[in-house]
């Protein structure tokens, strides 16, 4: 479906309390914090108690305690959502993706490789291929959560306090990811295909919607260089203060960029080794 609009829009009122609704608990608790898995779905359904008598459960409610202190603490100073997101026209060529204004003027266009194997995958097999009558929409974004975190977090371990340092760290990387999910859920109800009402935050977390956001640097767009390419198009650095380092990484880390593709055939996969 044809975007609202293909203007590029810069968004800094979102309330952080909104995305914190959208962290993924076994992401933050479990991956970043070592929190077994059937403890963070006890802790977020509220069932402390009961968490208190299993292994491991005091050290669990000790972080899930300072991971909620660490939130209102840091909400109001370091923890500022800002993102910035354009939807564009898109078709490919061969390995190529071409992004257009609604002028069909030409932006930029992205190498996006194929899986080295008959009827391989490429990103581009989810647009609409170079010269067709019809045009796919695509969008792209970048959201940050989290300006001068980092020396929070370094201020924290020269305390001494390591697991609030960590805590820190990963509260903020997690809210970016938060974050993005929030905005993509968002882009696609302006598509017209809002997210059922009785769909779970486990569903969403499972991507189980139409369309996938893909990020540069993952297994199906290897290649982080094309951040670059991204970025010069977004210009993130002007609009939400996000840079990129000569490794390619975002300043501030907890920061996430995306494209995002609304193709109902749209799945995650990897390109594999490209020797």
């Amino acid at each position: 479906s044809p975007a609202p609009d293909y203007i590029q829009h810069t968004i800094k009122n979102t309330s952080i309390d909104e995305i914190f609704q959208y962290i993924n608990p076994l992401m933050l608790y479990g991956r970043h914090l070592g929190i077994n898995g059937k403890i963070v779905k006890l802790l977020v359904d509220g069932n402390h108690s009961e968490v208190v008598q299993m292994k491991g459960g005091e050290k669990a409610i000790t972080i899930f305690e300072d991971i909620e202190s660490l939130k209102e603490k840091y909400k109001k100073s370091h923890l500022i959502p800002a993102a910035t997101y354009r939807f564009f026209r898109a078709q490919s060529e061969n390995n190529t993706i071409h992004l257009f204004d609604e002028k069909n003027i030409e932006l930029t266009s992205i190498p996006l490789p194929r899986q080295k194997k008959e009827d391989g995958l490429s990103l581009c097999d989810y647009v609409y291929e170079l010269g067709s009558k019809e045009f796919s929409t695509m969008a792209m974004f970048v959201v940050s959560v989290g300006h001068g975190i980092r020396e929070e977090v370094e201020k924290l371990k020269a305390e001494g306090q390591y697991l609030k340092s960590h805590a820190l760290a990963a509260l903020a990387l997690e809210s970016a990811e938060a974050y993005a999910e929030l905005t993509h859920s968002k882009l696609r109800a302006q598509l017209g295909f809002s997210d059922n009402l009785d769909m779970t935050m486990m569903e969403r977390f499972q991507a189980k919607y139409q369309g996938k956001r893909y990020s540069f640097g993952y297994p199906a767009c290897p290649d982080l260089e094309n951040q670059q390419l991204l970025f010069k198009l977004m210009q993130p650095s002007l609009e939400i203060g996000v840079q990129l380092t000569e490794g390619n990484m975002m300043e501030p880390e907890a920061s996430v960029s995306a494209l995002v593709f609304q193709h109902p055939q749209a799945s995650y996969f990897s390109i594999g080794n490209n020797e």
